[in-house]
């Protein structure tokens, strides 16, 4: 028993030193979170809310800035043909305020490129566009720089038509995201 004691202390000395960071202002951030998307629009009204999946990265400029990279996926039912998949590369910068000893929030402005595709019967119809939005993010310190976040987005979504014929399709993507953030270096 008191050999499992001391081996439980030396092992919590580095977990201790190392969450004395400052929580939050990590030189790298990353975060991996899942959600349920609801696209609105009328070009949308035959789309059900999915569950999807977003991923990013985000290096600290200077003081509280940060800039992010990440990626986006969600894949929603129609009531026409095969699931809706969305993908997105988007780029983001953000601005990190301290809520807490070990609670942060983060807002953030949005951009990126978008690529949807859909299968009726045998044919994939694919197209093209780009979106803008804004998210607001909570991320609460679990152990070390280890966090659990929960977040919200809009993003506001203008895609070519999957018909040559078509008109732009344009609609939102409201999510409410839960997951997890880890930082690295000081």
């Amino acid at each position: 028993m008191r050999g499992f004691l001391t081996l439980l202390s030396l092992m919590s000395v580095p977990t201790a030193l190392w969450s004395q960071a400052k929580f939050g202002r990590e030189l790298v951030s990353i975060g991996l979170n899942g959600g349920l998307f609801r696209l609105g629009g009328q070009d949308f009204s035959v789309t059900d809310d999915a569950l999807g999946g977003e991923a990013n990265v985000a290096v600290r400029l200077v003081g509280r800035w940060y800039f992010s990279v990440g990626g986006h996926y969600s894949s929603h039912g129609t009531v026409v043909a095969e699931p809706l998949r969305i993908r997105a590369v988007f780029l983001e910068p953000q601005v990190v305020f301290d809520a807490g000893n070990s609670t942060v929030l983060r807002l953030g402005i949005r951009g990126g490129q978008l690529h949807r595709s859909i299968k009726v019967d045998t044919t994939t119809y694919e197209s093209s566009g780009h979106g803008f939005g804004i998210e607001g993010a909570a991320s609460h310190r679990i152990v070390g720089r280890l966090a659990l976040e929960a977040a919200v987005t809009l993003d506001f979504l203008s895609f070519d038509s999957l018909l040559p014929s078509g008109s732009t399709d344009t609609g939102t993507a409201f999510a409410i995201h839960i997951g997890c953030r880890l930082g690295v270096g000081k």
